[in-house]
C-alpha cells in the first residue's frame, strides 16, 4: 500500500503543466496529429492487404513508412538545432497535413 501513497500528488504535479495554454495546445495538437498518423498508416496497410493479400508488399509499405525516419533522423537533429523551433514545427505539421489531404 505504501507504493500508492502520494500518487495523487504526483499526478496533480504532472497534470499541472496542462494549466499553461501554450503547452495545452501543443500537447493536444501533437496528440491529434499522432492519432491521424496512426490511422493513416493503418489505412495504407489495410488498403495494400485488401488489394494484394501479399505479406511481402504489406511489409514493404511498412518499411517505406519508416524509411524517412531511419534515414533522416540523425541529420534532422543537426538541422533542428539551427532552425527556429516554432517555424519548423508549423512547417512540418502543415506539410504533413497537406500530404494526408493529398493521400
Amino acid at each position: 500500500m505504501a507504493l500508492f501513497q502520494g500518487g495523487a500528488a504526483r499526478v496533480s504535479r504532472t497534470l499541472s503543466s496542462l494549466g499553461y495554454r501554450d503547452y495545452r495546445l501543443l500537447f493536444f495538437g501533437t496528440s491529434l496529429s499522432h492519432v491521424g498518423d496512426f490511422i493513416q498508416a493503418m489505412a495504407q496497410g489495410w488498403l495494400v492487404w485488401t488489394m494484394t493479400s501479399s505479406p511481402f508488399l504489406l511489409g514493404l509499405v511498412g518499411f517505406a513508412q519508416a524509411l524517412p525516419r531511419l534515414l533522416l533522423g540523425a541529420v534532422g537533429g543537426a538541422i533542428v538545432d539551427r532552425i527556429e523551433r516554432r517555424r519548423l514545427l508549423l512547417s512540418t505539421q502543415v506539410l504533413a497535413m497537406a500530404q494526408a489531404f493529398c493521400f
